[in-house]
């Protein structure tokens, strides 16, 4: 990133040799909002890289949970939450699921467990 900057920032500075004041206002005003939108650019990048780590290894915590077995789990990751989604066959389950989740990301991200009970078909007699 620092590099685009420094070559963003060298191209300008060879542009503005010969430039009146107003173009190198214009020239100025135009590096400082690539210089912000490289930023916010990086920042978003860091910020899908640590919510698709946390995904991870939520996604990898469940799958290596026995108590788990026979469980159809998706995991999503937002800003400070981590959602369950899918189906599991008890009730135990869904608290392993979410408890296990909790104990994966830790403090300050929000568990939202949207898993459902599977309705299995009664067995005929």
């Amino acid at each position: 990133m620092r590099y685009a900057q420094s070559l963003v920032g060298l191209a300008v500075v060879g542009l503005l040799a010969g430039c009146s004041g107003t173009t190198r206002q214009k020239a100025d005003q135009t590096t400082q909002s690539v210089k912000s939108e490289t930023r916010q650019v990086g920042q978003r990048a860091s910020q899908d890289l640590a919510e698709g780590t946390q995904t991870l290894r939520v996604k990898t915590a469940l799958a290596a949970s026995k108590a788990l077995s026979g469980a159809t789990i998706h995991v999503t990751s937002e800003p400070h939450r981590v959602i369950l989604k899918g189906s599991v066959l008890t009730e135990n389950q869904k608290t392993v699921a979410g408890q296990l989740a909790k104990d994966t990301v830790g403090a300050g991200v929000t568990i939202v467990n949207d898993l459902a009970l599977e309705k299995r078909a009664a067995k005929a007699r």
